[in-house]
C-alpha cells in the first residue's frame, strides 16, 4: 500500500550547527553531472527543514547534493549525493 504523491520529491536537511546558515540544494539528472539550483534556504535554523521539488517529472531519476555557507564567508563542500525517482511513492 503507498500513499498518494502529492509533492514530487520531498528534501530534508539538517543544519547541525548551533547557529543558522544558509543551505544550497541542488538537481540534475541522475548521473549527468550538470546541476541546477532549487533553491537557497537562507538562515536555515538548527534542526531540520523540508523543502518541496515540485519542477521536476515524475518516473525521472534525479540526483540532489547540499552545501551550506555561514552569512557568505565559508562555504562548504558538497554534500553526499542523493539519488531518488520523482513521484515515487513512499509505502505506509
Amino acid at each position: 500500500m503507498a500513499e498518494s504523491v502529492t509533492e514530487k520529491v520531498r528534501i530534508v536537511t539538517t543544519n547541525p550547527h548551533d547557529v543558522a546558515v544558509d543551505i544550497q540544494i541542488e538537481r540534475s539528472l541522475a548521473g549527468a553531472g550538470s546541476w541546477t539550483t532549487v533553491t537557497t534556504i537562507t538562515g536555515h535554523p538548527p534542526g531540520q527543514v523540508v523543502t518541496v521539488d515540485n519542477d521536476v517529472n515524475c518516473g525521472v531519476d534525479y540526483d540532489y547534493r547540499a552545501r551550506c555557507s555561514l552569512s557568505g564567508f565559508t562555504t562548504s563542500a558538497y554534500s553526499a549525493t542523493a539519488s531518488i525517482e520523482a513521484c515515487e511513492p513512499s509505502p505506509v
